[in-house]
């Protein structure tokens, strides 16, 4: 900051200039839950890990069958705010071909 004085007199002093430092501190939340507009970026082929990274969570395996040596799965996620809804994801093989919130 910069500033000068006016005197008595009228005049002013030389300008004088101050500095102050104060410290910043930033709040970062990590999020562990998906929202829905999060389950909206998931898109086919997307593989699992894309998919932790775009729900924010690793998910849990809730079923899982293999078929002529195809490996069908179905993760579920949480869903912020719900204690009921999750962000549920069908992987073929390791890759997503379908997913929705209920």
């Amino acid at each position: 900051m910069t500033y000068k004085i006016k005197k008595h007199s009228g005049e002013y002093t030389k300008t004088r200039t101050t500095t102050r430092w104060q410290k910043l501190a930033i709040a970062t939340a990590a999020a562990t839950c998906a929202t829905p507009a999060d389950a909206h970026t998931i898109r086919p082929g997307d593989t699992k890990t894309t998919v932790a990274q775009k729900l924010r969570s690793p998910g849990r395996l809730d079923w899982t069958s293999s078929e002529n040596g195809i490996i069908h799965e179905h993760w579920r996620y949480p869903l912020c705010g719900s204690d009921v809804q999750s962000v549920w994801v069908t992987y073929q093989n390791g890759h997503v071909t379908d997913h929705w919130i209920g």
